[in-house]
């Protein structure tokens, strides 16, 4: 990854063998991926830990992609979420797309494709982030301004809005 900052991902396929793949050349590019098998941990590991973009197969055991677009996206409008599907049906992208992902790469496709989707998300993101961000990660800890939530511990106002000063002004 050419920028300085690393993205943490989550990365969600019942597909051992290629998420091992994928897991393994995207970290030996500067990603921080962590791996879930199914929508049901990915959305447990989400509710733990913070990531900038999650990347996950449609077609999975105990609750697919579709399932997972419709649990999570209401609870996180600005996560990026990338689907994956070995179908490439019209109907099957429009569906992902209504329900609130952001990219589709249909397989099989190359890491390299499947990298530059990652980064058109991530440029896009960092845009977001440098003007408008609310999410910060100090080491295990998150801190979610716009929810007043540092780690599981609410934040009074002035406490989330100082707290977020000192996270911009970071070095100052």
């Amino acid at each position: 990854m050419r920028s300085d900052r690393k993205y943490h991902l989550l990365l969600c396929d019942d597909d051992i063998a290629l998420t091992t793949l994928m897991s393994e050349w995207l970290c030996e590019r500067g990603w921080e991926v962590d791996c879930a098998a199914d929508g049901i941990e990915a959305e447990d590991m989400l509710s733990r830990n913070h990531y900038d973009i999650v990347v996950l197969d449609i077609e999975m055991p105990r609750c697919s992609g579709y399932a997972f677009l419709q649990r999570v996206r209401p609870r996180e409008p600005l996560l990026p979420i990338i689907m994956l599907s070995a179908h490439s049906r019209q109907s099957e992208i429009i569906e992902a797309y209504r329900l609130g992902c952001d990219d589709f790469v249909s397989k099989p496709f190359s890491m390299p494709i499947l990298e530059c989707h990652l980064r058109a998300v991530t440029r896009r993101l960092s845009i977001l982030q440098d003007s408008e961000q609310t999410r910060y990660s100090f080491g295990a800890q998150v801190f979610d301004a716009e929810r007043q939530v540092l780690g599981d511990r609410r934040l009074s106002a002035r406490e989330s809005e100082l707290l977020q000063l000192f996270c911009r002004n970071k070095g100052q």
